[in-house]
């Protein structure tokens, strides 16, 4: 049996990057065969989500920051450190947004 396949074990904190190695970048890191990206804002929280963008399912660890949202670097989506995506480059701000 897999740990990952313990769900008892999932309830727990672990670490997955050392804090020294978030910088001004996203990180990927990997836990029970899950791919998650970390990274850190500006007031020195650390944050993570996993590595996929919904949009297009690129990997939000290849993007960047832009003060303390992740974008992604495939169309340039927007996450907040909630992980709720608060900008679409590409939508008409003067548009309104569907909420789902």
């Amino acid at each position: 049996m897999l740990v990952s396949e313990i769900p008892a074990l999932r309830e727990f904190w672990y670490p997955v990057v050392y804090s020294a190695e978030l910088t001004d970048k996203p990180h990927q890191a990997v836990l029970f065969g899950e791919e998650y990206v970390v990274w850190r804002t500006g007031d020195g929280s650390v944050h993570a989500a996993f590595d996929l963008c919904p949009h297009r399912g690129a990997r939000l660890s290849q993007g960047w920051l832009a003060g303390d949202r992740l974008v992604c670097g495939y169309h340039g989506w927007q996450y907040d450190a909630s992980g709720r995506c608060v900008c679409i480059p590409q939508n008409d701000p003067s548009t309104p947004r569907r909420v789902i």
